[in-house]
């Protein structure tokens, strides 16, 4: 009888440790995960806060309103071609690009942004230009180092930070000369940098955003968007990131490819006698790259 009283304590003794084990595993797993919820809210605040004080210190009001000299005309000749479908709407119906004359139409009424570049070019001597998106998050100054790693975990004015700057390949030496100019930024989940990149893989989101436009000092510069999809992280380089080309035939094969590539139809046909614009970022958790590519437009 004692022996069996003494197998059932030792039992019972080991039964509740187990518990004890259990109970203080899951304190310490809720401790973690408490921390680092913290911890994300704490840097997501931190982000918003720098990238609000930034945007309020050299963004100025919007007064200046897009004149366009023969583009309209042009578009509105080329809206006399059959469109393109490649989704559906709710009803059913095929989703059809935006027109070029509605585009145009847009860009006239959209109010172009007056930038500080004095005052960034002050604080940052890497600053080149302002990048925007209209009606998107997507409005930062855009930076160019020697090479692809310094500003990936560095802000504007240089403190360290996860999310990063929004920056020129360092393999361009001239970006108004370069054919294909690439800039390379963040997808943060917070939505920040170029977290909202991604949504050109949808028609609708391309349909309401056509247009990214770059404020240098010297000028406004205007591109529309014609090509957008995903690639593996470790693709040949040359497939999109491709900065010099041999002649215009090369370039001409560049850019129908980018064309057949895309997972959206804008109808934009990318001409060889203009600089496209090309926006990577990271997707998938950094396994892939999500590539938008815009031709200049004025």
């Amino acid at each position: 009888m004692k022996n069996n009283k003494k197998n059932t304590d030792q039992k019972d003794g080991k039964k509740e440790a187990r518990y004890v084990i259990i109970r203080l595993l899951f304190a310490i797993s809720s401790f973690i995960f408490a921390m680092w919820f913290l911890y994300m809210c704490a840097a997501y605040v931190i982000q918003t806060v720098d990238e609000s004080i930034l945007k309020q210190k050299y963004e100025q009001a919007e007064t200046v309103t897009a004149t366009l000299s023969d583009a309209l005309e042009e578009s509105i000749e080329s809206d006399e071609t059959s469109p393109i479908t490649d989704a559906q709407t709710g009803d059913g119906k095929q989703l059809e690009p935006i027109s070029s004359s509605a585009a145009a139409e847009l860009y006239l009424k959209q109010p172009q942004k007056q930038v500080d570049h004095a005052g960034l070019s002050a604080s940052n001597r890497d600053y080149r230009f302002w990048i925007d998106i209209p009606g998107t998050r997507i409005s930062y100054p855009v930076v160019k180092s020697q090479d692809n790693t310094d500003y990936l975990k560095k802000n504007f004015d240089g403190t360290r930070r996860g999310s990063g700057s929004i920056f020129i390949d360092a393999g361009i030496r001239d970006y108004q000369k370069s054919r294909n100019l690439i800039i390379h930024g963040h997808d943060m989940k917070s939505g920040s940098m170029f977290g909202t990149l991604s949504s050109y893989g949808n028609l609708s989101f391309y349909n309401k955003h056509p247009f990214i436009y770059l404020y240098t000092p010297d000028s406004t510069l205007v591109y529309q968007v014609f090509a957008a999809y995903v690639v593996p992280k470790d693709i040949d380089a040359n497939l999109v990131y491709r900065i010099a080309f041999a002649n215009t035939e090369a370039y001409e094969a560049f850019l129908e490819t980018l064309t057949e590539r895309s997972v959206i139809q804008t109808g934009v046909v990318p001409s060889s006698d203009r600089q496209i614009l090309t926006l990577s970022t990271c997707a998938n958790r950094g396994k892939n790259r999500f590539i938008v590519h815009a031709i200049r437009y004025q």
